[in-house]
């Protein structure tokens, strides 16, 4: 999210929501001290919280077929779809696609390991940014806090 902000100069509310938060989430936050907890995610396209809308960025070309218009920009996970690991082995979750069928066999597996890896480590400084933020939480704060909160701890400007 920060990526983003930075080099669209977007402010991150215009472009990610707060959804309510899936069980046992580590990148829980919190806007209110007995409040719900919540999670970031892309907006999607008509209601911002269609959970399987199409991704704001997502852009549809003339011959049919979408792409990200993020291109390098795209957050971690987007880069990694649709591959994943259960239990250290790599696999392919295409359920969110309409497109087409993935299988393992359309992966370089060296290079999705190194994708996910990375994918991995912004997940945990996240979650530890999103912790430090849980525990600093003494009143109730808006989601523009919040993300005003992540931009400084990665040291975006959010002017």
């Amino acid at each position: 999210m920060c990526r983003i902000s930075e080099v669209l100069c977007a402010k991150p509310w215009d472009f990610t929501v707060a959804v309510p938060a899936e069980e046992g989430a580590a990148d829980a936050f919190f806007l209110a001290l007995d409040g719900p907890a919540y999670q970031m995610a892309l907006a999607k396209r008509g209601r911002k919280t269609a959970p399987k809308g199409p991704c704001t960025f997502l852009w549809k070309l003339n011959d049919g077929h979408a792409q990200c218009g993020l291109g390098d920009l795209r957050p971690g996970v987007c880069r990694a779809y649709p591959a994943l690991l259960v239990n250290g082995t790599l696999c392919a979750d295409s359920s969110a696609c309409t497109c087409r069928r993935w299988s393992v066999l359309d992966f370089d597996g060296e290079t999705e390991r190194a994708v996910l890896a990375d994918v991995a480590q912004e997940d945990a400084a996240y979650t530890a940014v999103v912790s430090r933020w849980n525990q600093a939480l003494d009143s109730e704060r808006t989601y523009r806090d919040f993300c005003d909160f992540l931009l400084a701890a990665y040291g975006v400007s959010s002017s």
